[in-house]
This record gives structure tokens, C-alpha cells and sequence, in this order.
């Protein structure tokens, strides 16, 4: 069922992807701006991308009309009109960067990416259901505007668990047995992100617009 639920939520993000607006048509202070620095370590990929919308977090997307233009690090990050991104993939892995926009006006608005965190997995190749779990992971405990997450994806019931903690200095997350239970025992990719989001940035317009990096890194393991 939550594969199903996920397919639908998926399709109903790229319908509403579908409808955008070009940037020409808005008021270019009222354009919210969203950076994202994505690392992938099982890949050894890094991926910059940059989404604006009209008016705030849920306006419409909008696709920003020459001359306007949107860097990173130098670099003109390309229109994913499917996705209504502009992104560009780099190999192995950038911790930091910049962003620059420039609008219709020709007002340039800068952005730094804070340097993102690593994390990876301890010694582990098994999880048990019968009983609640403590995972911890190697790297720094939870810094500020962090969250820190597992999700583990099970192949015997097709069902998927998530288990998070954003509080500051945690080390670990409990996995509690009910949670682990739906999973089913079996193999199961097991996704480890230390993800940080500012709900604010210092070069926007009056609309303002957020910052996230993902630092995601997969591992195989066996849930009894």
C-alpha cells in the first residue's frame, strides 16, 4: 500500500510540476527562491540545483526568462522542465559552494551553501524486529538545523520505515520494533542522510527562499 501511496504522490508532484509560469509575467521581488547541494556517496555525485516559485514556498514554479540566469560556482545551472529545476551534476564530492541569481531587474542575489557534514554507517549487517534497536552512526552527533534519518526499504513485504531525530547533539536513533516490524524479514536498503535546512537566506528578494544539503549514503542489510 505505501508503494502505491508514494507512485500517487509522485505523479501528483510532476502534474503539478507541469504547471509553471515564466519569470517575465511576475513581480522579480516577488520570486521565492529554493537552493539545494545534494551528495550522493554510494554514487560519489553531487548535485546543485536551484527551483524558484512565485510569491513563496507553495507558489507556482516559474521558469526564469533570459536574461535572468541562475550559478553555481561559476557554472549555469540547466532547466529539468519535468522537474522545474535548474541543476547541474558534479563528480565526487563538493561540501560547499555558492549560488548566484540574477533577475530581470538585474539584481544579483548571492547564497553560500554551509559546508555540509558527512555521515556513514557503523559496523552493521543485521537488525533485529523482535525488540526496539539503537542505531547509531559515525560522524558528528545532530548540528544545528539538522536532521539525521534512516530509512530502511524492505523486499519481502514491499514496505518502507523512516526513522528521524533532529534534536541537537543526538548521537543515535531508536528504531522501535513496531516500526521495524512492517518491514519484514529479509535483505533491505537501508538509506542514511544527515539533511540541513535553513528556512531562510541572506541574498533573496523580500519573499525571501531556504537552503537544504543532503549528505545520503545506502547500505545493504539483513532485518531478522
Amino acid at each position: 500500500m505505501k508503494t502505491k501511496f508514494v507512485i500517487i504522490l509522485i505523479l501528483t508532484f510532476l502534474m503539478v510540476s507541469c504547471a509553471k509560469e515564466k519569470s517575465e509575467h511576475v513581480y522579480q521581488d516577488s520570486i521565492y527562491s529554493i537552493y539545494e547541494l545534494h551528495y550522493n556517496k554510494t554514487e560519489d555525485k553531487t548535485t546543485a540545483s536551484a527551483s524558484f516559485r512565485f510569491g513563496g514556498p507553495t507558489g507556482i514554479l516559474l521558469d526564469i526568462t533570459d536574461p535572468a540566469q541562475v550559478t553555481f560556482e561559476g557554472d549555469k545551472l540547466l532547466s529539468n522542465s519535468s522537474l522545474g529545476i535548474y541543476a547541474m551534476d558534479y563528480a565526487n564530492f563538493k561540501d560547499f559552494g555558492t549560488f548566484k541569481y540574477i533577475d530581470l531587474d538585474g539584481k544579483v542575489f548571492i547564497n553560500s551553501i554551509p559546508k555540509i557534514n558527512p555521515i556513514d554507517f557503523n559496523a552493521i549487517d543485521t537488525i533485529p524486529t523482535d525488540s526496539a534497536y539503537t542505531f547509531s552512526w559515525s560522524g558528528l552527533s545532530v548540528q544545528n538545523l539538522e536532521t539525521v534519518s534512516i530509512t530502511i526499504d524492505g523486499t519481502t513485504q514491499d514496505n518502507f520505515e523512516i526513522f528521524s531525530t533532529s534534536t541537537l547533539g543526538k548521537t543515535q536513533i531508536i528504531l522501535d520494533s513496531i516500526q521495524l516490524d512492517k518491514i519484514g524479514k529479509g535483505f533491505a536498503k537501508c538509506t542514511l542522510r544527515r539533511a540541513y535546512n535553513t528556512p531562510s537566506i541572506a541574498g533573496g528578494t523580500s519573499k525571501g527562499g531556504r537552503i537544504h544539503t543532503y549528505y545520503d549514503i545506502e547500505k545493504t542489510v539483513y532485518v531478522k
